[in-house]
């Protein structure tokens, strides 16, 4: 389950997104001006992939969601991976 996040209550959200989608693979492209993250989904048995979501942004918001990966990545293993014995 996701953590509740406070930076998102600013949002407006179009409620046909809201459910988000599933992906279990990216693919990333560059331009010369821009970055593509393509979101598919593969389904066990069917030899074909689904595009469900694409994201086209400027190099400075791709450094940006890198940079927010690296600290949610972080975050995710902080919590949960086992504490190790000698912590406490």
């Amino acid at each position: 389950m996701s953590e509740p996040d406070s930076s998102f209550d600013d949002l407006v959200v179009d409620p046909s997104i809201l459910p988000g989608v599933w992906t279990n693979e990216t693919r990333v492209r560059i331009g010369r001006h821009e970055f593509t993250i393509d979101f598919v989904r593969r389904v066990p048995d069917d030899p074909r992939r689904f595009l469900v979501a694409r994201a086209v942004m400027s190099a400075a918001v791709a450094f940006d969601l890198r940079d927010q990966l690296d600290d949610a990545w972080r975050r995710y293993a902080d919590w949960s991976m086992p504490k190790d014995v000698n912590d406490g």
